[in-house]
């Protein structure tokens, strides 16, 4: 059953230089999760090789794409690969189609320089965004009229200067394409989408920072702006991997719920 849109819990996304963005949690936290294990070994051996500045997860509606998301940011177990990965990650995003607040490049660019700023993997950011010109590109009016001079210089500059970790470490932004379903207006040069952005500025990206997205495979006008992502298809019929999944996951609901064994 897809879940009910109108008991949506909030959450404060409170940057230390502006006001609060509010946005709606990821329906799927701490929801049940099953297999998906060789998607997370995929994201690892990006990880480990960074053979490309990013990974794009694709697939149809509804095949799991925001729960694979989901898990790796917020782990529904105690031991596994998400939870390896999840020591990795320094920032996420979920574009949800109920919440316009998450679909706004503002509320993006504040929220990354927030978790940012909080992230343990990562060290002196915080101290280098205390600027006062870059405190002064911080806020909404700035960023709605320059989002690509804002994302370059609160996130990503700031990002460069600083000493490499000891590991590679992502981000997650969930669901690109709902965002650019939702662009309205003529491009005057500047990004207005979340997706825009990323496209446009993620060859910026420092060598130690992988950036994972996802979107429906159906939205080639996103999906071709990340060309030089490594793709993971999750509904892929001809992989053997992928059947396997189908088959684990349908056993896996079958044991852990009682209601559809007695079907």
């Amino acid at each position: 059953m897809p879940p009910n849109h109108n008991n949506v819990e909030m959450e404060d996304v409170m940057p230390s230089y502006g006001c609060p963005v509010k946005m709606a949690q990821c329906l799927l936290k701490k929801r049940n999760f099953f297999c998906r294990e060789w998607t997370f070994s995929k994201i690892n051996h990006c990880l480990e090789n960074r053979p490309t500045c990013g990974a794009l997860i694709v697939g149809g509606s509804g095949c799991g794409k925001s729960a694979v998301c989901a898990e790796l940011t917020w782990p529904t177990v105690s031991q596994g690969k998400q939870c390896l990965l999840n020591q990795r990650l320094i920032a996420w995003h979920f574009c949800q189609a109920h919440d316009i607040e998450s679909l706004s490049i503002t509320s993006f660019i504040l929220n990354l320089v927030n978790q940012l700023s909080e992230s343990k993997q990562i060290n002196g950011y915080l101290d280098i965004i205390n600027d006062p010109e870059v405190q002064r590109l911080l806020n909404p009016v700035e960023i709605e009229k320059n989002p690509d001079l804002v994302f370059q210089q609160a996130v990503l500059e700031p990002l460069q200067m600083l000493e490499k970790p000891e590991r590679t470490v992502f981000m997650i932004v969930d669901s690109i394409d709902e965002c650019y379903l939702q662009s309205l207006g003529e491009k005057n040069g500047e990004s207005r989408t979340i997706a825009e952005l990323l496209a446009n500025n993620h060859h910026n990206f420092p060598p130690w920072l992988l950036l994972v997205c996802s979107a429906r495979k159906q939205s080639k006008t996103v999906t071709r702006m990340f060309t030089g992502f490594r793709k993971i298809s999750l509904d892929d019929l001809r992989k053997s991997h992928v059947v396997r999944d189908v088959q684990q996951y349908i056993l896996c609901r079958l044991d852990k719920e009682e209601r559809l064994s007695n079907i």
